[in-house]
């Protein structure tokens, strides 16, 4: 699926795509993926997007990125999604890679749990 499919399947099973506003909340979430497997590149969308009226990256719980965890040269600056790397490039467990519309990857959802 693509990102926008990936946020509306989420969406239909009362979930969203996965929002990482601290350090620790990434640590968990790569961690994860480090056990996991998506064909063909081992890459999630996540939720976080370009902002088309502020030009900042933003999570789609609608907090600014806070993390910096890009891979080298990315965020590019014709790009609109997010994915979330196991590896890649290799060394840099979980890191963010920008891309475009049309990328087709796994993706990750997760629930409101109302604990703070």
């Amino acid at each position: 699926m693509n990102w926008l499919q990936a946020k509306d399947s989420c969406i239909f099973n009362k979930k969203h795509l996965v929002v990482m506003e601290t350090e620790r909340e990434w640590e968990f979430v790569k961690n994860t993926l480090q056990g996991r497997r998506a064909v063909p590149y081992s890459e999630w969308h996540i939720g976080l997007y370009m902002n088309e009226i502020t030009g900042k990256w933003t999570w789609i719980n609608c907090k600014p990125l806070t993390i910096g965890k890009w891979q080298p040269y990315k965020p590019d600056k014709d790009s609109w999604y997010a994915l979330m790397a196991k590896e890649w490039p290799p060394g840099s467990h979980g890191s963010f890679n920008s891309i475009n519309r049309h990328v087709h990857r796994g993706w990750i959802c997760e629930e409101e749990t109302g604990m703070t």
